[in-house]
């Protein structure tokens, strides 16, 4: 069954197609969903077309013999002046497969492309939460094509086949800009809503821009994440202290040419300062590509297993009591 977004343009459908992907909306009023085989429409098309009756003053009559563009401009000019409905519901999510790409539209409006993998047993363990993974990727991989995600970090395990325990959240960043803590706020908060997802086992990692984004959006939201891993980064090291309860595990390269490693080493000694819980793995030698060992071995994996939000906190005030 093909999925149709009543805004996407005729060149975004085809590549689709092409790709296999889904995709869904999360938005109130720019949902996706199938075609009848009858008519065409979609079954939510006489739910829009009341709607829009409604906002917009326009009699059935009149909307019926609109063509399907005029249609919805008129829909979207309703939808623009008055509003989503208050009592649209959201539409359910798809059957996640290996790294399925998706598309979020919010009210902002901001589209938040990404790819999702869930574990072997998610389907089966019906009951069960999951431990989260969000990875940012670097400024290379930003654009409109979700496979570019699949270059490096996590989302380049599961395409080569490794299973890895937890829900793994990538999302893209469009060409030329930064990440957006705001973004990532509402993506990982939609992701709670439509995912089992263990809110206590959250982690957040990332390399090179993705480095950054991983300081600044655990800064924004120091009590979210139950442990921390920025690679080939930096970040602001007069803000970094509110992640003073975080674990962190920071990797450089001392000869990385594109991002000095003075950028995390900064980092660290300020949240070392302020009696941080932070890991700091100087690689000798290391050019700016020192992801490629980390996301390939287990360790970093483990060792983000080994943190919870509630345990790591109590275990930390155990060991300054101890003192």
């Amino acid at each position: 069954m093909f999925v149709r977004n009543v805004c996407q343009t005729k060149t975004h459908k085809k590549r689709i197609r092409k790709e296999g992907q889904s995709q869904f909306s999360c938005d109130n009023y720019i949902n996706v969903f199938p075609q009848t085989e009858k008519s065409g429409a979609p079954p939510e098309f006489f739910g829009l077309r009341r709607r829009v009756m409604e906002r917009s003053g326009i009699g059935k009559r009149t909307l019926s013999n609109l063509s399907p563009m005029s249609f919805a401009l008129v829909a979207a000019a309703s939808i623009s002046v008055f509003g989503p409905p208050a009592s649209a519901q959201r539409p359910s999510a798809p059957t996640p497969l290996p790294q399925d790409g998706f598309a979020i539209t919010r009210p902002i409006p901001k589209t938040i492309r990404f790819l999702v993998s869930v574990p072997k047993d998610y389907k089966t363990h019906r009951h069960d939460k999951f431990p989260l993974i969000l990875f940012l990727h670097g400024s290379g991989e930003r654009g409109f094509d979700l496979n570019d995600v699949r270059k490096h970090g996590p989302p380049k395990e599961i395409a080569a086949g490794r299973e890895l325990p937890f829900v793994i959240v990538s999302p893209q960043c469009d060409t030329g800009k930064n990440w957006d803590t705001d973004q990532l706020s509402v993506l990982l908060d939609e992701i709670e809503k439509r995912y089992r997802v263990d809110k206590e086992r959250e982690y957040l990692t990332g390399l090179s821009m993705g480095g950054f984004g991983t300081w600044a959006l655990a800064i924004a939201e120091p009590n979210r994440f139950a442990a921390i891993a920025p690679i080939s980064g930096g970040g602001d090291p007069d803000a970094v202290a509110v992640l003073k309860d975080v674990p962190v595990w920071v990797t450089h390269g001392d000869s990385d040419p594109t991002v000095s490693i003075e950028q995390d080493r900064r980092m660290v000694d300020a949240l070392k300062a302020a009696g941080g819980d932070v890991r700091f793995d100087v690689i000798v030698g290391g050019q700016h590509d020192v992801w490629s060992d980390v996301y390939r071995k287990d360790d970093l994996y483990t060792w983000f297993l080994t943190h919870r939000l509630h345990h790591s906190t109590v275990n930390r005030i155990t060991q300054v009591d101890e003192r």
